[in-house]
């Protein structure tokens, strides 16, 4: 084919596609006139009084369809206002791993799957092989006794802890911060609404099915326990501070076989792969930690040992001094925010230690604030249709 032909064919195809468009557009026109047409025949042929009515039906329609607008966002109201007096128990979960990733993960999968339960925060640290959860949620009480009888948190803290169980060996445990389980601790805490009978009785039917139904002797202590004992009594009764490998960390099972305590919950005997747990209820706390640069394990514990409360330093305050990598040791502390606040805890540390020769960095908070965490997780659960 030539190049006049090949243009000649071009502008004839082009032709003939123009004219297609066209009778295309033409067609559409008719065909929405027709329809003009048809539903003016129709309105003229309905009578005035049924136009009307048509008129009053999609009037009355549109109204309900508004007012049920208006409902919902009334019921919405509500339950967010129910919502906001609700009674919210926070829960601090402690396990001996921080490692390995891969159970890590796996366990904080579990502690985020359920919407009415609020994983606020998780804390890693690789030289205490530790991992801190914190999770909130609310409880309901029985209307007659006043007792906890529902916690959507109840089901998610057991899925955590079996698949800690069954995924972490305590005999091949290292870290540099006491435990004497895979579960080391679980501390319950009032918030909201809640007071601290509602944190006990929730800690001490957590405690129940651990102990009678994964076999894990369980310790309780502070409101939940029947004569209020603290949890550094427990601790002391159990040699929890006493380091079992080179003077700086805990390996392996530290209790024995046979426990020198009966346990609240649970068997007398321990497990080597799981250990055995503390459980209680108490005012919530803040952790401090502060950073001294010194490896004189020694010299630091004394410090530490004035900055107590105990010690005759800060009331309320209760404090260890940890081994934290190849030129530090933090001195890990528990204060009361009603009695005590971090800079009163660094100044005393900086002034303790300034006498020793020994340099301090600033400290660091681990966790939430108690507001932090009402603010975090009503945030959270308002959120969610």
């Amino acid at each position: 084919m030539t190049l006049t032909s090949i243009r000649r064919h071009s502008s004839t195809a082009s032709q003939r596609n123009s004219w297609v468009s066209c009778t295309h557009r033409t067609r559409e026109r008719e065909r929405e006139r027709e329809r003009e047409r048809e539903r003016e025949r129709e309105h003229r042929s309905t009578p005035p009084l049924r136009r009307r009515t048509q008129r009053k039906r999609e009037g009355r329609r549109g109204r309900a369809e508004e007012g049920m607008e208006e409902q919902k966002h009334t019921d919405k109201a509500k339950a967010k206002l129910s919502m906001l007096k609700s009674k919210v128990i926070c829960c601090k979960l402690y396990i001996s791993e921080s490692q390995n990733a891969k159970v890590v993960d796996a366990i904080t999968r579990i502690g985020q799957k359920d919407p009415e339960v609020v994983l606020l925060s998780k804390f890693e640290d690789d030289h205490y092989n530790r991992v801190r959860y914190t999770l909130a949620s609310y409880i309901i009480n029985e209307n007659s006794t006043g007792e906890v009888k529902f916690s959507p948190m109840r089901r998610v803290l057991l899925e955590m802890i079996e698949k800690a169980f069954s995924t972490i060996n305590l005999e091949t445990h290292t870290g540099t911060h006491p435990r004497i389980g895979v579960i080391d601790d679980m501390s319950f805490h009032p918030l909201n609404q809640a007071t601290m009978e509602d944190a006990a009785q929730l800690a001490k039917t957590v405690a129940s099915d651990i102990g009678n139904f994964l076999q894990v002797p369980v310790f309780l202590y502070g409101a939940a326990h029947p004569t209020g004992k603290p949890v550094t009594a427990v601790r002391r009764e159990l040699g929890y501070f006493q380091p079992n490998y080179m003077g700086i960390q805990w390996m392996g099972q530290v209790l024995p076989d046979i426990l020198p305590v009966k346990p609240d919950e649970g068997p007398d005997h321990v497990s080597r792969e799981r250990g055995a747990i503390m459980i209680g209820a108490a005012p919530l706390p803040l952790n401090y930690n502060v950073p001294v640069l010194s490896k004189d394990i020694p010299t630091i514990r004394r410090i530490t040992r004035r900055v107590t409360g105990r010690g005759g330093g800060l009331p309320t305050v209760q404090a260890l001094a940890l081994s934290h990598g190849d030129d530090c040791t933090e001195i890990a502390c528990f204060l009361d925010p009603d009695h005590v606040s971090a800079d009163q805890v660094q100044q005393q540390v900086e002034q303790i230690a300034a006498e020793q020769g020994l340099e301090v960095e600033k400290g660091y908070f681990t966790d939430f604030s108690k507001d932090a965490m009402l603010e975090k997780y009503f945030k959270i659960v308002l959120s969610v249709d």
